[in-house]
């Protein structure tokens, strides 16, 4: 594998799909803190790239963002991490417990705009973001389920 860019996203969803790895989303807190950025970043992303941050927090997903922030620092993605955080004060629990719509509805303007625009930041940051967990998860790979060859082919500088 080269070390261009573009194809880290492509191993980042290979990882989470491989053996079905992304099941582990269902026991998150009982994972190795590998297992955890690797589901819980490629949640992140499926659900913003799906329907934004708003998705994200309302659905299930919304439950592993304090844990997310903390593993996005530990990757060394600050910038994310900082998204996210600001994601967690837009979508109070109250606003997680409401139906979507109406949760949706009650946001003011400003609060949909700064969603809007931390969708779009996270967005272009993906390439990035997925460098660096693959560089955190070569560290760990004991820790994970992976193809036959994965870690071989994979060249991260």
């Amino acid at each position: 594998m080269t070390n261009d860019p573009s194809h880290f996203t492509h191993k980042v969803n290979e990882l989470a799909g491989y053996d079905d790895n992304y099941m582990l989303l269902m026991f998150f807190n009982d994972l190795s803190p590998a297992a955890q950025a690797l589901v819980g970043i490629w949640e992140l992303c499926q659900e913003v790239h799906n329907g934004g941050f708003f998705q994200y927090m309302h659905n299930s997903s919304g439950e592993h963002a304090p844990a997310m922030c903390t593993i996005l620092k530990e990757i060394g993605e600050d910038e994310i991490a900082s998204l996210v955080e600001r994601a967690i004060r837009i979508v109070s629990p109250e606003l997680r417990s409401m139906d979507y719509f109406d949760a949706l509805n009650r946001l003011s303007q400003e609060d949909k705009d700064q969603l809007y625009a931390m969708d779009n930041e996270l967005v272009s940051q993906e390439e990035h973001l997925s460098c660096l967990l693959l560089r955190y998860l070569a560290e760990h790979k004991d820790e994970l389920d992976a193809p036959d060859g994965f870690w071989k082919e994979l060249t991260i500088q």
